[in-house]
C-alpha cells in the first residue's frame, strides 16, 4: 500500500500523496493557513484524529479549535494533561472533572489544596505541554482495559466498561499513565498551549479557549449563581447515592429504582415549593418571569409552580412568549434565510407590554394568541385580573431586560430554568448538559412533532447559538435558579432517543453526531418499565402521558 497514489482533495485543491500518509504530514504540505493549530480532519464524513491515515481517494478538511469537534478534542487532551500533572504533584491523590463552567471545566483534586498549589499545578500542566509527548493510542480487549484500569486503582472505569456492550476498548496513554476520555484526541501535549487555571473552591476551574471565540481564553468571570446550582446537584447525587452512571445501573440491575424515583421527584417537589415561597415574600413582584435554554423543562415547571402558588393562596396566570411571535413576514431571517425565532425581534415587545401593563392596572384585555400553522396571530381569551394576582410569563426571553422594558423592574421576580447534569460517566469524564437536553429535545420532536432524529440534529446547531446570544447572557439577571436535571432519566430516555439515532444514515452530515450519543447511550441499562415516573414529571413532558396540557 505505500507506493500507491490516491488523491486527496483539501480546500477545493487536489493533492497526489501515498495511501497510508497520515493527517498532521499533510497538514504541513497542504492544509490552509490558519491562525492557530489544525487538531482534527473529517475525511469524507468521519472525524479522524490527525495520527490517522489516509488510505483512499478522499476529501479531508482539517478542523480547529474554533470548530465544536476540535474544541471537545482539546478539552478532553487537556484533561488528561491536568490528571497527569495533579498525579504527578500529589501521588495517589483522587482527581474528578466535574462539569463545565462558562469558558471551561471545573475539576476536584481530592486533597488539601493551597492558592499556591494551583499555580504549581499550572506550571506542571505548562511542563507537559513543553515537552510535546505523544498521546498514544492502543486497542485492548475489554478485559484487558479492565485489569489494566483496576492496577492503576480506577475502579470507577472498571466498573463503567463491565456495562460495556463491546469486546474492544480504545485508550490512551502519556506519561507512563492509561485513561480514556470517550473520545477523540489531539495528537501530542505540544498541542495545548492555550490554558490557565484559576482557584474556584473546593477546586479549579481548566480555563480553555471557547469554540465561538477566538484562540486565546477569554477573560475570566466567576459565576456564583450557577456555581450554587451545580453544587446543590453534587449534593443531590450524595444524597441519593448516584453519583456515577455505574450506580444508577445498579439501581436499575437491583430493583432498586422504583424508590430512587420518588426521592428524585420528591427533591424536584422540595425546590419548586420553595421557589413559589419565595415569590410570594414581596407582594409587589406581580411579574414572575421564567427563561432558560431548550428542553429545560420550563413549560412543566410553570405548570408545577402555578400549582404551588396557589397552595399559598395566589391565582396566578400564565402568559405565553410564543403567543406574541411577529407575523412570519415580519420574522428577521437567519444566516441561512430562514426565519430566526430565537431572535428577540422575531417578538412583538410593544404588543406584550401594552398587554401586561394592561393587566397590572385591572383592564381587561383580549390577549393575543398565535397560530403557528397560519404563521400569524389569531384571537385569543380575554382576561382581567384581580392587584393580588401574580402573573407567570413564560418564554425562552424572560430574563431579557428588552423584552419587558416598560415595566418596572421591582415588579419582577426572575426564575431561570436549566439542566445541570449531576451524574459522570466515570471520575474523569462528565457528562454535558447540553446533551442531557438534546436527547430530551430527540425524544419530545419524535413524540409530539413527528420529526426525525436527523431533523432535531439539524436544527440545534441554529438553537445552541440562538441560545449562546439571547438566553445564556442573561442567567445572572435571574432571582432563583431551577435545575430541571432528574439523575434517572437517561435510562428511561434511552430506550426512545436509540431508535432515532440509529436511523441516522451513515452518509448523512450528522452520522459522527449519532454516532457519539449513541455510544454514550449505551452505558446506560434501559428502564424498561417507567410507570413510577409521576404524571408531573418535568420528565413527562418529553416522552409523554403527562398531565399537565401543553
Amino acid at each position: 500500500m505505500g507506493n500507491e497514489k490516491i488523491t486527496v482533495t483539501i480546500d477545493g485543491k487536489d493533492f497526489e500523496t501515498e495511501a497510508g500518509t497520515r493527517l498532521d504530514a499533510l497538514v504541513k504540505r497542504a492544509a490552509p493557513s490558519n491562525n492557530g493549530p489544525y487538531l482534527g480532519a473529517w475525511v469524507d464524513n468521519t472525524l479522524t484524529e490527525l495520527t490517522g491515515q489516509v488510505t483512499r481517494s478522499c476529501s479531508v478538511r482539517f478542523i480547529d479549535i474554533k470548530e465544536k469537534e476540535g474544541n471537545l478534542m482539546y478539552a478532553r487532551s487537556l484533561c488528561f494533561v491536568f490528571i497527569r500533572a495533579a498525579r504527578g504533584l500529589f501521588p495517589g491523590v483522587r482527581v474528578t472533572i466535574e462539569h463545565s463552567v462558562n469558558g471551561g471545566v471545573y475539576a476536584e483534586i481530592h486533597a488539601p489544596t493551597k492558592q499556591r498549589d494551583i499555580a504549581a499545578l499550572e506550571a506542571k500542566m505548562r511542563q507537559i505541554v513543553e515537552e510535546d509527548s505523544a498521546f498514544v493510542r492502543r486497542t485492548v480487549t475489554r478485559e484487558e482495559a479492565m485489569a489494566l484500569f483496576e492496577k492503576d486503582g480506577q475502579m470507577d472505569k472498571v466498573r463503567l466498561l463491565s456495562y460495556r456492550p463491546f469486546d474492544y476498548f480504545n485508550l490512551y496513554e502519556n506519561g507512563g499513565i492509561a485513561d480514556y476520555f470517550y473520545g477523540l484526541m489531539v495528537p501530542s501535549t505540544g498541542y495545548l498551549k492555550q490554558f490557565r487555571l484559576f482557584a474556584s473552591y473546593p477546586g479549579v476551574i481548566i480555563y480553555y479557549p471557547r469554540y465561538d471565540r477566538d484562540y486565546a481564553p477569554e477573560k475570566f468571570r466567576r459565576e456564583p449563581k450557577l456555581s450554587a446550582v451545580f453544587r446543590e446537584a453534587k449534593r443531590w447525587a450524595r444524597i441519593l447515592n448516584c453519583e456515577n452512571v455505574c450506580d444508577l445501573n445498579d439501581l436499575v440491575d437491583s430493583g432498586g429504582i422504583s424508590d430512587f424515583i420518588r426521592v428524585n421527584e420528591a427533591l424536584h417537589e422540595k425546590k419548586i415549593i420553595e421557589i413559589a415561597e419565595n415569590c410570594c415574600k414581596d407582594e409587589g413582584k406581580r411579574l414572575i418571569l421564567i427563561a432558560g435554554p431548550s428542553s429545560s423543562g420550563k413549560t412543566t415547571f410553570a405548570q408545577r409552580l402555578t400549582i404551588h402558588l396557589r397552595v399559598l393562596g395566589k391565582r396566578p396566570v400564565s402568559v405565553s412568549v410564543d403567543n406574541y411571535y411577529k407575523c412570519r413576514a415580519d420574522i428577521p431571517a437567519d444566516e441561512d434565510g430562514k426565519p430566526d425565532l430565537e431572535h428577540l425581534k422575531a417578538i412583538d415587545v410593544e404588543q406584550l407590554n401594552e398587554q401586561l401593563l394592561g393587566l397590572l392596572q385591572g383592564e381587561e384585555v383580549a390577549m393575543q394568541r398565535y397560530d403557528f400553522a397560519l404563521g400569524r396571530h389569531v384571537p385569543g381569551r380575554t382576561l382581567r385580573i384581580e392587584p393580588d394576582q401574580p402573573i407567570i410569563v413564560e418564554g425562552i426571553h424572560g430574563l431579557n431586560p428588552d423584552l419587558t422594558p416598560l415595566l418596572p423592574d421591582d415588579m419582577k421576580f426572575r426564575i431561570y430554568v436549566t439542566a445541570l447534569t449531576q451524574l459522570n460517566l466515570d471520575d474523569h469524564n462528565r457528562i454535558s448538559s447540553t446533551d442531557c437536553r438534546l436527547i430530551r429535545r430527540l425524544v419530545r420532536d419524535s413524540k409530539f412533532r413527528s420529526s426525525s432524529g436527523e431533523n432535531t440534529l439539524d436544527m440545534w446547531k441554529s438553537v445552541k447559538k440562538g441560545e449562546k446570544r439571547f438566553i445564556f447572557p442573561f442567567h445572572r439577571e435571574a432571582d432563583m435558579i431551577f435545575n430541571s436535571m432528574l439523575v434517572y432519566e437517561f435510562a428511561v430516555l434511552k430506550k426512545y432517543a436509540l431508535p432515532l439515532i440509529n436511523a441516522v444514515d451513515a452518509q448523512s452530515p450528522y452520522f459522527n453526531e449519532a454516532a457519539r450519543l449513541r455510544k454514550f447511550l449505551n452505558y446506560f441499562i434501559s428502564l424498561k418499565d417507567e410507570s413510577d415516573v409521576p404524571t408531573t414529571s418535568i420528565l413527562r413532558e418529553f416522552i409523554g402521558s403527562s398531565c399537565f396540557i401543553y
